[in-house]
């Protein structure tokens, strides 16, 4: 075996990999927006939630650093985690943007990524 191929065959890819493209996409078609505004350096609030969204899904879902995925957005690290902390802590209150990014979660078979979302208010109010 070559040194060079040792890493791929020990490290196989999941067959269950979500393309990050599929995701984006997604969550343009579901806030009607163009995915050049969804990358622009705009603060509008309509593009913004959708941005924090996909910090969210990216970075605390699929586990992708935030660094990568500031990389994505040209935007800091920092911006990556406090948007993505932003839409987890409004998660545990605002029940229709709960909805929505499990909407997102959902469309194309993402279902793996939705079982683990779990706010803090469900663990306290949990039957046991």
């Amino acid at each position: 075996m070559n040194y060079w191929a040792a890493p791929a065959i020990l490290s196989p890819k999941q067959p269950n990999d979500v393309k990050t493209d599929n995701i984006i996409q997604d969550v343009c078609e579901v806030y009607g927006i163009e995915l050049n505004d969804l990358f622009s350096t705009s603060r509008f609030r309509i593009l913004v939630e959708p941005r924090q969204i996909l910090f969210y899904i990216l970075h605390k879902k699929m586990n992708i650093p935030c660094v990568k995925v500031a990389k994505m957005f040209n935007k800091n690290h920092a911006t990556v985690l406090h948007g993505a902390n932003n839409i987890k802590s409004f998660m545990e209150y605002d029940k229709v943007l709960r909805q929505r990014v499990t909407d997102i979660l959902i469309r194309n078979d993402y279902f793996a990524l939705t079982n683990d979302i779990e706010t803090s208010k469900d663990t306290i109010y949990k039957k046991q």
